[in-house]
């Protein structure tokens, strides 16, 4: 494979990626820490991006996160929104 079709494809990659993010759980450009932070730990607190309770579904361990289901008091769709919210959060950061 050459590399200009190397290249190709990898946009074509990263064209369906960024397509398939809904648009408001990203964060302008100008809303991300600039390069030279050194930790991003705190940031999604800091980012606006999260509500509370997807702070706290994000920072509970997995069998907590069971728990809390099965008593009904989280969905699982819920969850899944949370942790993936949670991620694009984390791709814009590191890429």
């Amino acid at each position: 494979m050459s590399l200009e079709r190397w290249q190709l494809q990898a946009q074509k990659g990263r064209d369906i990626l960024q397509n398939s993010i809904p648009k408001q759980w990203l964060l302008p450009a100008d809303r991300l820490p600039p390069l030279s932070r050194k930790s991003v730990v705190d940031f999604p607190r800091e980012s606006g991006l999260l509500s509370e309770r997807e702070l706290k579904i994000t920072d509970m361990s997995a069998t907590a996160l069971v728990a809390e289901m099965s008593k009904g008091n989280m969905t699982a769709e819920e969850v899944v929104v949370a942790f993936l919210k949670r991620s694009v959060l984390g791709h814009q950061l590191v890429r």
